[in-house]
């Protein structure tokens, strides 16, 4: 059967079957489907059973292919560089280039990911934006949300408009929602953070809940607390298991494990125990 062929900018492509213009160099399965509105360019390879729609998709080199593996589904996106997406994995809607690492059964609405992004299997990133050897962790959910530097995001952990920039982490099994991270701010395992800003190496432990609060300049709260409402500065410290609301920590101050403190300040170096007691160094 004689196969139609199409010049476009120089380059000849044949029309697939199912519609799509595939150039020469493209390695296309044939159960692969590349329907009307989709273009191949040399340089990229499609497995089994994989789909793709109204979606162009280019490859750098003969080297640097885009290879996508079988049973995925690619709609309505832009796919440039050196990916590399495995079996099962869904995009739609999305813009993708540089060398990004993309897992089997992951999934893609709506989201720009470059510059050797990694999302692991599982993964569903909507309206997001990975960039700069960004991670998302197995099975975690990311909206709305901008991922660059070197962030990472952790397995099972849930993420909503958040800006997360220059080697920001958050652990597994987090909640993190409405807040902004840099400079090596980080987030354990298991905690929940609304509402907060971390700069310059702010960190929270694990399984803590923090809320509305601002940790500035090597801030730190410790493993299950809970912390509402508070501003840390210059090096303050929460403990373990603390109660802290409404109050504001500078200068080295600290709230020792188990302490409780509502509405208060410190400053200059001040501990409070779990006594209540305070001691002036």
């Amino acid at each position: 059967m004689e196969q139609t062929v199409v010049t476009l900018n120089g380059v000849e492509y044949t029309v697939h079957v199912g519609g799509g213009l595939i150039a020469a160099g493209a390695q296309i399965d044939a159960t692969a489907t590349i329907a009307q509105g989709s273009i191949i360019g040399p340089f990229v390879d499609v497995g089994a059973g994989t789909v793709v729609s109204e979606s162009q998709i280019y490859g750098d080199s003969a080297e640097l292919r885009v290879r996508i593996g079988s049973n995925v589904v690619v709609q309505d996106s832009r796919i440039d560089g050196s990916a590399n997406i495995e079996n099962e994995v869904v995009i739609r809607s999305c813009t993708i280039g540089g060398s990004p690492k993309i897992d089997k059964g992951a999934k893609l609405i709506g989201s720009i990911i470059h510059d050797s992004a990694r999302i692991r299997s599982g993964a569903v990133v909507e309206r997001s934006w990975l960039l700069d050897n960004s991670v998302v962790g197995e099975n975690a959910k990311v909206t709305d949300c901008k991922l660059t530097d070197r962030s990472s995001i952790g397995s099972d952990s849930k993420v909503d408009d958040v800006v997360m920039q220059d080697n920001t982490s958050i652990g597994d099994g987090s909640i993190v929602d409405n807040s902004f991270f840099s400079d090596q701010a980080k987030v354990g395992d298991g905690s929940t953070v609304t509402g907060s800003n971390f700069i310059d190496r702010g960190e929270v432990g694990d399984k803590s809940e923090v809320d509305g609060c601002t940790l500035l300049y090597v801030a730190e709260i410790g493993d299950g607390s809970f912390v509402k409402g508070t501003i840390l500065c210059g090096s303050a410290k929460i403990g373990d298991n603390c109660h802290v609301e409404d109050s504001t920590l500078m200068d080295k101050s600290e709230v020792g494990d188990g302490a409780k403190l509502d509405d208060g300040t410190l400053s200059g170096s001040t501990k409070i125990e779990s006594t209540m007691k305070r001691d002036e160094d």
